[in-house]
């Protein structure tokens, strides 16, 4: 367990894996498609598979970080992008 200095216990842990490792729906959210356009990105090999957990399934922060960089290339080799 990770040491806290908050007055709520676990809090910081949360936030620090929060900031490690990201769900389907934050990343849907973040690039504003669906998330099972997120899970296209997957079966396409534009994003990589993701860990799981028992049900939960989550990328790391440079997972989705290479992902954007793909389709910032993309846009700039004005490649037509279909992400829903």
């Amino acid at each position: 367990m990770f040491r806290t200095e908050s007055s709520e216990p676990g809090r910081e842990s949360a936030e620090l894996l929060n900031n490690k490792w990201i769900n389907v729906k934050r990343i849907a959210e973040h690039f504003d498609m669906s998330i099972r356009g997120v899970w296209r990105a997957v079966a396409r090999g534009d994003l990589v598979p993701p860990i799981k957990i028992g049900r939960c399934a989550r990328w790391s922060v440079a997972d989705v970080q290479r992902f954007e960089q793909i389709l910032l290339s993309r846009r700039s080799n004005g490649e037509a992008e279909t992400l829903a």
